[in-house]
């Protein structure tokens, strides 16, 4: 026998018996029979090895691929319809109601295929669910289980998993890091109260707060952290679809079944790169997810730890060194070229009823626009963009003084954050003596990228204003008071100088709900007379005369290239000292040959 024809009958055993492997398995003989899924009422569940191959790219020749149990569990030496489905994770399609999965999803998401043409929620047939949860997750916590990755990814890839649990990602899938508002270094906080330390969360509440409120509250929390599938399947694209490198869309979407990094404060974490349909209210993107760089492309990653900042330098490194070169070198590129920011405006820990469930704890969020960052100075003291958002939380017991602006380092996690806080204080003065912790949450803003700020916008005046503008959602179900039937609409200016930081002239702009009076004081306590303001230096230089933007060039030279104007006075002299200088060396250069 060829050589050749030796090749391709080796070859054509090594598919038969893979093909026969497969053969036997009760997942195919079921999934590729199409007139027997038609029957059973699962049409959509038809496919065959190849989509699954293809699709998933996991199938290399020489090696095989994945079985259907190594990804999806189950038992397929069983043939009876729930023999074989025994034991597998489900997808998991949870409700508003308590933050549980629904009992039969196929009821309301027959197949993950996308129900919606626009993100986010590409899975969501309507919106009396909360979200869409993988494979990956624990059904009764709702966060990323270590032991489902461990029986399914972690077969083929246990590096890869052991990897994303020591990140900072895969070490906040319950959140530990918090246990009250008030216990240092982190300081107040906008995640909440978890399950952790029931007891010693008791101690800092005046009023009770069951486990069962805790544990409701973990879920509502839990269900947005991430997990494998979060980041690398991609079921817009097909039903096994997987991507290697995640694009920017699982970064900004989770794979369309929700919110991850879309907005500073906006569902908690993120920046704004990806925005539009998923920033309140829609936001232009970062002018790089336009251009078609993924967050990759700039964030660093190794062993799967993303690094959090990004360097500008990798392409604009002709910019960066002009950067350092002129007055604006302790400016970073944010501060001048991000300006409006959506999302959280407001938030407040109140009573109310969270999820169908009364709760002391209730987050009570108003979602709107800021025209722009304020900017504060780092650790490093460099110029920096925040946004500061008024909180609150009550029914505490304890006294917090009021601070300067703190950076929120989490030991372990996060040693040299840049997202800041400012400690108003404790406040009693409230009716039914609820006693509130009161703190101005400065998360560091790093997108959405877009043209500059015109110079004015900070040199005409030492004081830095910003405008937010907001609503608090109001439905039949609202998760803040069922008697809030309509949104509130509202706003306040931010101010900061050389005094400090303040929040000022909040007010509603339409009409509260007659209803919901009584209420205010849980979801509106800025009605008592609450206020926010730190003391700390924020006042920018400020410029000497009245000037049109497109005017500051003509002393300062480009946009860039930032030049003191004290330069320019006696840049002529120093053009001649070094004109006289390079003849004066030429010359001794001459005698040196003349006279050798």
């Amino acid at each position: 026998m060829r050589k050749g024809s030796m090749k391709k009958a080796i070859i054509f055993i090594y598919i038969w018996v893979i093909g026969l492997a497969y053969a036997q398995n009760s997942c195919i003989e079921c999934h590729s029979n199409q007139s027997r899924l038609e029957e059973l009422g699962f049409p959509q569940f038809y496919f065959t090895n190849e989509e699954v191959w293809k699709e998933s790219k996991m199938f290399r020749l020489g090696l095989g691929g994945p079985n259907c149990q190594d990804c999806h569990l189950g038992n397929p030496e069983n043939k009876t319809l729930i023999g074989a489905h025994e034991g597998m994770p489900r997808l998991l399609v949870i409700s508003k109601e308590r933050v549980k999965p629904v009992e039969d999803r196929y009821k309301i998401l027959p197949a993950l295929v996308p129900q919606r043409s626009e993100p986010p929620y590409l899975f969501f047939p309507n919106f009396e669910i909360r979200s869409v949860l993988y494979h990956d997750r624990d059904p009764i916590t709702l966060a990323f289980s270590p032991s489902i990755a461990n029986a399914t990814c972690g077969k083929c890839h246990p590096k890869e998993l052991k990897d994303f649990l020591t990140t900072p990602m895969g070490l906040t899938l319950t959140q530990r890091q918090y246990s009250d508002f008030v216990t240092p270094p982190m300081g107040p906080h906008d995640c909440g109260y978890w399950l952790k330390n029931l007891d010693t969360i008791a101690e800092t509440l005046s009023t009770d707060y069951t486990i069962e409120q805790a544990k409701l509250n973990e879920r509502a929390c839990q269900q947005c952290h991430t997990s494998c599938l979060d980041c690398h399947y991609n079921p817009a694209e097909g039903r096994h679809f997987f991507n290697k490198r995640p694009p920017a869309e699982s970064c900004g979407l989770g794979g369309g079944r929700g919110i991850c990094h879309v907005g500073a404060e906006d569902y908690r974490r993120g920046a704004g790169f990806y925005r539009q349909e998923s920033s309140i209210p829609f936001l232009p993107p970062d002018i790089h997810f336009e251009e078609n760089l993924s967050c990759l492309d700039c964030h660093i990653y190794q062993d799967h730890n993303i690094s959090r900042e990004a360097t500008c330098g990798n392409c604009h490194l002709e910019i960066e060194k002009e950067i350092k070169k002129s007055v604006h070198e302790k400016v970073s590129c944010e501060a001048c070229h991000i300006q409006e920011l959506g999302g959280y405006q407001m938030v407040f820990w109140n009573n109310g009823s969270f999820y169908g469930q009364l709760n002391p704890l209730t987050k009570i969020a108003y979602y709107g626009a800021l025209s722009e960052p304020i900017l504060i100075r780092d650790q490093k003291g460099i110029w920096i963009p925040v946004k500061p958002v008024p909180h609150a939380v009550f029914n505490q017991k304890f006294e917090l003084n009021q601070t300067g602006i703190k950076f929120r380092n989490i030991p372990g996690i996060r040693e040299k954050s840049r997202d800041a806080y400012a400690i108003v204080g404790t406040i009693d003065s409230l009716p039914s003596n609820n006693k509130a912790i009161l703190w101005i949450h400065m998360d560091k803003v790093s997108h959405g990228f877009g043209k500059a700020r015109d110079c004015i916008s900070c040199h005409n005046a030492s004081e830095q204003r910003a405008k937010a503008t907001w609503v608090l959602f109001g439905t039949k179900d609202s998760h803040i008071y069922p008697v809030l039937n309509f949104p509130v609409y509202g706003g306040h200016e931010i101010v900061a100088n050389s005094s400090g930081l303040f929040i000022i002239n909040i007010r509603n702009t339409s009409e509260i709900d007659e209803n919901a009076l009584p209420y205010t004081v849980n979801f509106a306590p800025w009605l008592f007379g609450l206020e926010w303001n730190a003391p700390d230096d924020l006042g920018l230089p400020e410029k000497d005369r009245e000037t049109e933007p497109d005017e500051c060039v003509n002393c300062h030279s480009d946009s860039h290239r930032v030049i003191n104007p004290k330069y320019l006075n006696v840049r002529p002299f120093l053009e001649y000292i070094f004109l006289m200088a390079l003849l004066g060396v030429i010359f001794l250069v001459y005698l040196m040959k003349r006279f050798r």
